[in-house]
């Protein structure tokens, strides 16, 4: 009983605590800063399988890199002190920032602050067990099709962020995204894919479209012994699994934002993740035939400094019914629980490693299974497997504040699919998983050049082999290669196993990506973003290509 008592007391008050727990929102550019310190090796693991951090964690890589200044470069040292003039609200008394309301701080306000280089909030509120921020971004842009149909969209769009910290443990996040869209509405989900898996969207009407949404959560974080902590988090944000630079095959980078529950726990080397996330299926006019489905995810991975970081993690994809405490339960062979639920669902398992033993260069490799493989027949349909390995190289032959990234991935017929839609890989009819899809591969191949700590240059290739499935005029299947995500082995497939790669309908896709960043002042950025694709249709002889760009300026206070 007294040793039941005093866990009790130290999970309630923990023996360290972080001053804000509420994460960085994953589209912030700092992660792409630490990434290249944790090359550079100024720093140690950013868990890019699970890459979101509270403000706090960010904050602790900024400070330990203060301590180190005096090795980085001109560009290093400015873009460092720009971040932790963004982050000094963590645990300092802003004495630098504008309080346009608030405590009667600094209330003397002649517009004269919306134009200076200091850093900004509409609004913050202080005090040692609460602290509050108000904060929001304003965008126009302009898409413009350069070659092909030429069409064009104005993008008018507003984000309002709420963030803070109560009692030193509990953050909180509640998010607006406004957007009005003027322009052609089949033009516009080519610079914003995002759109194809918003709801207002998708309801357009010619006359007005809009894609507004809303999210949040609360995160509860605490430290009950030395070198071990803990978090709760319910809500909805962007977020992504695995390793992968161009994208992922276990949560890709554009995948749609669920409702979920996550609870992770560190302790010395090792770091274990448990998200259960709620979606829903392809949406239907018909609103009695929509349904909701469910992602589960658990990791383990193994970070040892100076050597590597390796994981191992499951994923079950289910649906049609309400949530499986089979899948809550962290500590289990989901696999195994899936057998016992009478084998309905999708399940899937992955391996990772990523090498930490090396000045500027990483090597990063996956390996994805959706079925387990049959080694002695490697090219049936059930081997529903995908891999994928690369490197990243900072500042590569001395080019200082160059980053280049190298990789290749491979997907098999089939993968992500299943017999049953409520159990495929996707959400709201979009691919959870890896951008090429099923029976594909893709060359990835981008650089990142930092010209100052205000102005950025990202050039993006790709090559991606497809094979296709073979549809009638009226788009109904004929013969599945499984070449799409949406259409299981079973749906149709003749007599034959034989699941061949890059069989079917072969298409090659060559994509050509450009973008500018230039920020003016604090939180007033420039932006230019080019794409070119060609798509090669090898068997039916035919070429067909387009391009566009967008352009735009942001305004944040």
């Amino acid at each position: 009983m007294k040793k039941i008592t005093t866990l009790t007391l130290v999970l309630l008050f923990p023996i360290l605590v972080f001053a804000q727990v509420e994460n960085v929102r994953l589209s912030h550019n700092v992660y792409k800063f630490l990434k290249k310190m944790k090359l550079k090796r100024m720093i140690e693991s950013v868990h890019d399988y699970d890459p979101s951090m509270s403000r706090q964690e960010v904050k602790d890589f900024l400070d330990e890199l203060k301590e180190k200044q005096t090795k980085l470069n001109y560009v290093e040292r400015e873009t460092l002190n720009k971040y932790l003039a963004e982050f000094s609200d963590v645990d300092n008394k802003y004495i630098d920032h504008h309080f346009i309301l608030g405590q009667n701080k600094d209330l003397g306000f002649n517009g004269s602050e919306l134009l200076d280089d200091k850093w900004r909030y509409f609004y913050n509120y202080t005090e040692e067990n609460f602290k509050y921020f108000v904060s929001s971004e304003w965008t126009f842009s302009r898409g413009n099709e350069l070659k092909g149909a030429e069409r064009a969209t104005n993008f008018y769009q507003s984000d309002v962020y709420f963030r803070g910290t109560i009692a030193k443990h509990l953050g909180l996040n509640l998010t607006f995204n406004f957007l009005v869209l003027d322009g052609s509405d089949t033009f516009a989900p080519l610079p914003r894919p995002e759109l194809m898996s918003n709801i207002k969207f998708i309801n357009r009407d010619e006359s007005f479209m809009s894609a507004n949404d809303a999210y949040g959560y609360f995160r509860v974080y605490f430290e009950p012994l030395e070198n071990m902590d803990v978090a709760f988090q319910i809500g909805k944000e962007p977020l992504n699994f695995g390793y992968g630079y161009g994208d992922k095959l276990v949560l890709s980078t554009n995948s749609p934002k669920m409702d979920f529950l996550k609870f992770d726990l560190n302790y010395g080397a090792l770091r274990f993740t448990s998200y259960h996330g709620s979606t829903v299926g392809s949406y239907s006019k018909e609103r009695l035939t929509n349904f909701t489905k469910y992602f589960a995810h658990h990791s383990l991975h193994l970070y040892l400094p100076g050597l590597f970081e390796a994981g191992l993690g499951e994923v079950i994809m289910y649906g049609n019914r309400g949530i499986e405490m089979g899948y809550i339960a962290p500590l289990a062979f989901w696999k195994y629980n899936e057998h016992g639920l009478q084998d309905r669902d999708n399940g899937c398992f992955y391996v990772e490693a990523q090498t930490d033993f090396m000045d500027n260069i990483e090597f990063e490799a996956v390996w994805f299974m959706d079925e387990t493989p049959t080694p002695a027949h490697f090219t049936e349909w059930g081997n529903k497997y995908a891999y994928q390995f690369g490197l990243s190289y900072y500042e590569p032959f001395g080019l200082n504040n160059l980053t280049m990234m190298l990789e290749y991935t491979r997907i098999r017929p089939y993968v992500y699919t299943h017999r049953f839609e409520a159990s495929s890989y996707t959400a709201f009819g979009q691919n959870l998983g890896h951008r090429a899809g099923p029976n594909a591969d893709e060359i990835f191949v981008k650089g990142v050049y930092d010209f100052s700590d205000r102005l950025s240059l990202e050039l993006e290739y790709q090559k991606v082999r497809s094979g296709e499935n073979v549809y009638d005029e009226d788009g109904n299947l004929l013969i599945n290669h499984g070449g799409d995500y949406m259409y299981s082995y079973e749906e149709f497939n003749g007599e034959s196993k034989e699941s061949p790669f890059l069989g079917g309908i072969r298409v090659d896709n060559h994509i050509i990506k450009a973008k500018v960043l230039y920020e003016m002042q604090r939180e007033i950025h420039l932006f230019a973003k080019y794409s070119y694709l060609l798509e090669d249709h090898i068997d039916d002889n035919y070429l067909v290509d387009y391009s566009f760009i967008e352009t735009g300026i942001m305004y944040g206070f």
